[in-house]
């Protein structure tokens, strides 16, 4: 089963920067889901590791007046990250989670969005991203873990994505631990709510993007299958009602 997904093998970042942009309505919840993460750090310095296009450097440099460093491994999506405008503000590097080109306690924040379940090895990044954090400094890790899989609507009309986010996501405890082991501690956990689409049909339009990794590795004929069968479900079910998804929230420190 394939776990691994290569951004620079296809042209994804277009599509990406278009299905998978913050809205008003997500900027503000975010804004306001950081704000209550951090509100009471003085972030000069952020890395966006594992920045894609790019849609949370901006929203990080704007809500906290930081230096903000946009770091992925991706050409493509960097180089899509810098056609945004406002692009200017950022400092795009091309570089590897486990490899961070910064010195010790340089950065006040390491913000990792839907980034974990990529890692090739998770310790060595966040060992990492333990290195180069300041003594004050946080790790913000936001990412899906197994025990939010079946929330997902659309999981059951592509059978093999399961087995596919079993074999990548995190349990929450298995997280939290790396990051102990790493030279963190947890200072919180929490679930958080998110908008995604404006009604159902919405969301399966969304869907049909493909602009999820777990779905760029299930077979053509079984994308195609799912999308249809999924967008069928949805026109039936949808009462016009915003879509939200969950996602899971880990805070860490240095440890002293």
């Amino acid at each position: 089963m394939p776990r691994a997904f290569d951004y620079d093998a296809t042209d994804i970042s277009r599509a990406y920067a278009t299905a998978r942009r913050l809205t008003e309505e997500r900027r503000r919840v975010w804004r306001g889901h950081l704000s209550s993460e951090l509100g009471d750090c003085h972030l000069r310095t952020i890395i966006d590791l594992g920045c894609g296009v790019g849609r949370f450097s901006l929203l990080l440099c704007e809500l906290f007046r930081a230096r903000v460093y946009g770091i992925d491994s991706s050409e493509r999506m960097l180089a899509t990250a810098s056609e945004q405008s406002d692009a200017r503000r950022i400092t795009w590097l091309r570089a590897s989670a486990d490899a961070l080109p910064f010195g010790e306690a340089e950065i006040d924040l390491v913000f990792m969005y839907l980034v974990y379940h990529h890692l090739r090895d998770p310790l060595t990044a966040l060992r990492e991203c333990a290195r180069v954090l300041t003594p004050s400094g946080r790790l913000l890790v936001i990412n899906a873990t197994l025990e939010i899989l079946d929330s997902l609507r659309w999981l059951p009309f592509f059978p093999s994505a399961r087995g596919i986010d079993i074999a990548r996501l995190p349990v929450r405890k298995t997280l939290s631990d790396v990051g102990r082991e790493a030279g963190l501690s947890l200072i919180r956990q929490r679930t958080v709510a998110y908008p995604v689409a404006s009604s159902l049909t919405a969301y399966a339009d969304h869907v049909a993007t493909r602009t999820f990794s777990t779905l760029q590795l299930v077979p053509d004929e079984e994308f195609d299958r799912g999308a249809t069968e999924f967008r069928r479900w949805c026109t039936r079910q949808d009462r016009g009602q915003p879509v939200e998804e969950v996602i899971d929230v880990f805070l860490f420190c240095r440890e002293r």
